[in-house]
């Protein structure tokens, strides 16, 4: 899963044990907090988009 983004599986694992999200099943809302938790944890930006 990490091979490709730039964070490392630790990192990953930390917040998906504290948020208790399930990588394979996220709503639009889960996934948008998960970006900014990787983006505080893991030092990243992401573009963010509104529709």
């Amino acid at each position: 899963m990490t091979d490709s983004i730039p964070i490392s599986k630790d990192v990953l694992e930390e917040i998906f044990d504290e948020t208790g999200f399930n990588p394979n099943n996220l709503s639009i809302r889960e996934t948008n907090r998960l970006a900014t938790l990787i983006s505080k944890k893991g030092n990243l930006e992401f573009v963010r988009m509104e529709m």
